[in-house]
């Protein structure tokens, strides 16, 4: 503690004055057992005050992300509502199709034109995606397929019993 005392008189009378003396001070508080940093305190403290506008900035940044993510989920959102919509306009058109083929094929059995097995098998393929599409979207109009698809199917039981079906090269 002398040596303190001796160090405190020396800078009191050196060139050095009272800002030496507070720093001597400080620093031998450091050193001391009693584990108080106050050189540390002071670099915190700047820190704060330096960083604090970085901080704000950074959130201001981290907001606009936010907000920009939000922007893009929400477009996403929509992109997949509109590939849905697309998608069962898809579904809806195929039904549709099917149904055109369908009551083609069944004017054609009406007419008395004669078949292969492989066009009946495309015929069946189409009532069947056909009413799978039907029982899925019991809204959809339906009715003007029942009495073809019953023909087609009691066409293809006759013929496939009496094997009558249309052979490449016989006349159609």
């Amino acid at each position: 503690m002398n040596e303190l005392l001796e160090i405190v008189k020396q800078l009191n009378n050196g060139a050095l004055g009272w800002g030496a003396l507070i720093i001597a001070v400080l620093s031998l508080i450091q050193i001391a057992p009693i584990k108080i940093n106050p050189w540390s305190a002071i670099a915190k403290s700047l820190g704060r005050a330096l960083m604090g506008e970085s901080c704000k900035v950074m959130e201001g940044h981290m907001n606009q992300i936010d907000e920009a993510l939000s922007k893009i989920e929400h477009e996403v959102r929509l992109l997949d509502d509109k590939i849905e919509e697309s998608n069962d306009k898809a579904d809806m058109d195929r039904a549709v199709t099917a149904r055109v083929r369908i009551l083609r094929f069944n004017d054609e059995l009406l007419a008395s034109r004669r078949h292969s097995k492989e066009s009946f098998d495309q015929a069946l393929e189409d009532i069947d995606s056909y009413e799978q599409y039907c029982r899925e979207h019991p809204d959809f109009r339906n009715n003007k397929t029942l009495m073809s698809i019953q023909n087609i199917k009691k066409v293809y039981q006759r013929q496939l019993a009496t094997h009558d079906f249309l052979v490449n090269g016989d006349d159609e």
